[in-house]
């Protein structure tokens, strides 16, 4: 039965992340130009997608306390993948990823597209810096 469950939810997911993208796009002309817009709608766009993606994946989101007022940098480690819906879905806020992230087919288009703070891995830095 999960395996049935993954086939209908991992297309679903997927499809929801693409129109994310997608309407990132077509709101990026207007957002481009004026700043506060441009934040408002990532904010709106990944509260929505992380929302629908747990939704889709029959999770139920349960906040305890609260989330600060913005700005804030919040850091944490996620254990899944879930996890990332989930601050999606409280926070609304960016995320910050590994730079190699980006050369990944696809997905590195979406998650620069979404406004990922990619970095590099500082340990593998030479010492010649």
């Amino acid at each position: 039965m999960s395996s049935l469950l993954f086939v209908i939810r991992a297309p679903a997911v997927i499809l929801l992340t693409l129109a994310t993208g997608l309407a990132l796009l077509i709101a990026a002309p207007v957002t481009l130009v004026w700043n506060r817009p441009r934040i408002a709608c990532r904010r709106w766009t990944m509260f929505m997608w992380g929302r629908s993606v747990l939704w889709v994946c029959g999770y139920r989101l349960e906040i305890v306390g609260q989330i600060p007022s913005p700005p804030y940098f919040l850091v944490c480690n996620h254990v899944s993948t879930a996890d990332i819906f989930a601050l999606a879905a409280a926070t609304g806020g960016r995320f910050v990823g590994k730079a190699e992230l980006a050369r990944w087919p696809l997905v590195g288009k979406i998650i620069s597209g979404i406004g990922t703070i990619l970095i590099d891995d500082i340990a593998n830095l030479s010492h010649d810096i």
